[in-house]
């Protein structure tokens, strides 16, 4: 997984891969495995292949953070926003520190003209990580647009 994740970071698509493959083939009960597929097929445009590998890793660990917040950005770029609000707020209620799931939560909820929600979810995601400039950006450009007539 190490080697599969060092490789990810290099955008090297394919040793990932084939390592992730590797890992699966020695223990197909490994979750975060599947998880790491997710994110790579994600990454190369692949949501169909991304979609089954996450499923495949919330089948052996259904409350895990990571794999909830992957399948919600997997939902969200398949145009299922309610189902990936879902998948960020189940994120959240497992990991409460969560800032990106509180950050997805927000676009959404801003996607939708809900500038309430979508406020509370960007200053969630703001407060938990304020180091973060993408949440500021968003809670200040949110606030500003609230605050005219």
């Amino acid at each position: 997984m190490q080697q599969a994740n060092e490789l990810a970071l290099k955008n090297d698509f394919a040793g990932s891969l084939d390592f992730l493959q590797q890992a699966i083939a020695k223990d197909a009960t490994y979750g975060a495995a599947y998880s790491q597929l997710a994110k790579l097929y994600y990454s190369a445009g692949d949501i169909e292949r991304a979609s089954e590998a996450i499923s495949q890793a919330l089948e052996r660990d259904t409350y895990q953070p990571d794999f909830l917040y992957v399948q919600g950005k997997i939902l969200e770029k398949q145009g299922k926003l309610d189902e990936a609000l879902s998948a960020f707020e189940r994120t959240t209620i497992v990991n409460p520190k969560e800032s990106d799931a509180f950050f997805e939560m927000g676009v959404i909820y801003e996607e939708r003209g809900d500038t309430e929600h979508a406020l509370a979810a960007y200053k969630k995601a703001a407060t938990l990580s304020p180091d973060d400039p993408e949440y500021q950006r968003a809670l200040a450009a949110l606030s500003g647009r609230a605050r005219k007539p």
